[in-house]
């Protein structure tokens, strides 16, 4: 991986080291002090270039594809399992969607999405969230553009404007105009990954550290919630096989009890992508996994972390 994006992280000894994951750090400053000024010049207009160049290279149209596939298959498992208690109207909530498909002006001409997920009001069956941790500069790093063109290749993707918010300590101006460039929203405060959703959200996480997965799974940790969490990040699976399973549960109490009840599916790789998407997984949790689970299995308490092994750094720390 490239040294330029990641920052060390301390390992207790005898830990696993094969794949390196990015420290989700607090901000050295805020992202609109002038210490968060770039160093050097920035061509911004050559890097938005470089990623749309990106974007359309044909090595990586056959994984993007695999991805959008993918989250297709998380909505249509999400519709199927929506509530039908109907509403004070009479209507329930698959109802109503259902009722939205009249009328969509985009799904003949325009939308390449299946009409199973795809034309409500406002051009998608499901308004759905991006939400990116972790990308890395922009503006210095070729892994983090590749990340991005996929990002953006997302956003652009869904038939209707997705919401997308971006959050990296080490964002610098330049790069947070670059993402603005391409709709997105930069996010100006560590959230930590406890970002509790309302719809539909896709996380966007390639490279984090496991105590953002957790702290992520810690703040959705309901049946509605988790079933409504789309994570492009690290495999879970394979956090499992390299951790023992005493650390894994103590330390990583979330990803561990949800584990089982995830369908995962891996990138598919070129020479071209497995660096900037090496143990990157596709994750989500249907909703048919999550009815039976017996009431200890919610319990929520907050997740805390060693010093000595972290992969955050809280907002509240000084770096």
């Amino acid at each position: 991986m490239a040294s330029e994006q990641f920052v060390e992280v301390k390992r207790k000894k005898g830990r696993s080291n094969r794949h390196q994951e990015r420290s989700y750090q607090q901000p050295l400053c805020s992202l609109n002090s002038a210490s968060s000024a770039d160093s050097v010049d920035v061509d911004i207009s050559r890097i938005v270039r470089r990623i749309r160049e990106l974007r359309d290279e044909v090595y990586a149209k056959e994984m993007s594809q695999k991805v959008i596939e993918d989250v297709e298959t998380w909505l249509i498992n999400l519709d199927a399992s929506m509530n039908t208690k109907p509403d004070k109207k009479g209507q329930s909530d698959k109802e109503k969607l259902t009722n939205s498909l009249d009328g969509c002006e985009k799904h003949d001409s325009e939308c390449t999405q299946k009409p199973e997920i795809c034309c409500g009001e406002n051009g998608s069956l499901f308004d759905v969230d991006i939400v990116c941790y972790g990308l890395g500069c922009v503006t210095t790093c070729p892994i983090a553009r590749e990340q991005t063109a996929l990002l953006l290749e997302l956003k652009e993707r869904q038939c209707a404007e997705s919401s997308c918010y971006c959050y990296d300590p080490h964002f610098k101006l330049s790069d947070c105009h670059i993402l603005r460039q391409f709709g997105s929203d930069v996010i100006d405060r560590n959230e930590e990954g406890k970002r509790p959703i309302t719809r539909p959200t896709i996380f966007f996480m390639p490279h984090c550290g496991k105590a953002l997965y957790n702290n992520l799974l810690w703040a959705n940790w309901e049946t509605d919630e988790l079933s409504k969490l789309f994570i492009i990040g690290n495999s879970f699976s394979a956090m499992n096989e390299r951790l023992p399973q005493r650390i894994f549960e103590k330390e990583y109490h979330f990803i561990f009890k949800i584990l089982p009840l995830v369908l995962e599916e891996p990138f598919l790789l070129t020479p071209h992508t497995e660096t900037a998407f090496s143990d990157t997984s596709c994750h989500w949790i249907p909703q048919l996994n999550l009815v039976s689970k017996p009431v200890d299995f919610w319990t929520r308490p907050e997740p805390s972390y060693s010093e000595e092994d972290v992969e955050i750094i809280c907002k509240n720390d000084k770096s």
